[in-house]
């Protein structure tokens, strides 16, 4: 671009404005490519050059030119490299997501690009008396994969809770994947639990999880909601895990399933309810996550965290302790008793 072309647009434009949403825009098209190469198979594909012919037979292209088209937006944004005909995956984001460890993040990058995207438009409509979104059930699965970027932060609050406790009945409500369960089972090996979960898609992806982790024989995934816990939900426990579900529940229940659910607890049980919280502006992705919830049917708002003790103490739980699980975030794990 000439200079003078480019003086031209800075006197129309905010010159410290315009590049900055330059760079948000980039960002933007980055992670709508990488979701548009995840959905095709491109990125597979890819797993070794490949030339452009190989590459409409192989992801079985019927219009030519959109694959023309995203394999030039890769191209420009560097997460594609092409020399003499052969493509291949250049940035480390798309090598990345082409292995299975890092499904998570694959699913974040749906997330991002499908509900997310879905909460900002039509937001204004929403906003004044709209219907809210819906669909609620179709996320299951994938907020149940993103949820597994959070686990390493889990697994030393989750092992406090559990260590030096026997026997160990735990009930997870809203199990999601199964990936909870199997952190407590491998801190306590005595342990034994139920999952609950009320998408029946989730309750098989943790069955076949739990299988695969050889820990099967001693949980049980039954589908049924908090609400109304199922017969199969019997007997009580030492302790029961809410886990990022708290915003499945509308804030007037919430007492009251916390209650009932302090009522399934054993002498000496205790509660641990881990969620991201409303916070005075300080974390941007649970200040998403809220806009999210709050735009869905089926979802509520996130508790701040003086809301959620106080739900606690309401209903009937008289120590209530508070500890944020990542550094300068609003994600807190509260254990009750």
């Amino acid at each position: 671009m000439a200079r003078s072309t480019l003086l031209a647009l800075l006197r129309n434009q905010d010159p410290r404005a315009f590049l900055q949403i330059s760079r948000d825009w980039q960002g933007l098209l980055r992670l709508h490519f990488l979701h548009a190469a995840m959905e095709t198979g491109l990125l597979q594909a890819l797993g070794r050059p490949r030339r452009r012919g190989e590459l409409l037979e192989d992801l079985q292209v019927a219009r030519p030119e959109l694959l023309d088209g995203l394999l030039e937006l890769g191209v420009s944004l560097g997460e594609l490299a092409v020399k003499d005909g052969w493509y291949r995956t250049r940035g480390t984001r798309s090598r990345a997501l082409r292995k299975e460890r890092n499904d998570a993040l694959a699913a974040m990058v749906e997330a991002n690009v499908t509900y997310y995207s879905d909460t900002y438009r039509g937001f204004g409509r929403r906003l004044r008396g709209g219907e809210l979104d819906g669909g609620i059930d179709a996320i299951g699965p994938l907020v149940a994969r993103v949820s597994k970027i959070s686990e390493p932060y889990l697994e030393h609050f989750l092992q406090k809770a559990v260590r030096k406790k026997t026997p160990l009945r735990v009930l997870d409500v809203g199990c999601g994947s199964g990936l909870h369960l199997k952190t407590v089972l491998d801190e306590n090996p005595e342990a034994r639990g139920v999952g609950l979960e009320v998408d029946p898609k989730v309750v098989l992806q943790a069955r076949e999880n739990l299988e695969r982790c050889g820990v099967a024989d001693r949980l049980l995934v039954v589908q049924g909601d908090a609400r109304d816990l199922p017969e199969e939900v019997g007997g009580s426990f030492d302790l029961i895990l809410l886990l990022s579900v708290v915003y499945y529940f509308e804030v007037h229940e919430r007492v009251s399933v916390l209650s009932s659910l302090r009522g399934r607890m054993s002498p000496g049980g205790s509660l641990v309810v881990v969620t991201s919280c409303r916070g005075p502006g300080v974390d941007s992705f649970s200040a998403n996550l809220n806009l999210a919830t709050s735009s869905m049917e089926g979802l509520a708002p996130l508790p701040t965290p003086g809301e959620m003790e106080a739900q606690l103490r309401e209903a009937g739980y008289e120590s209530v302790t508070r500890t944020r699980l990542i550094p300068r975030t609003t994600y807190f794990g509260f254990l009750a008793s």
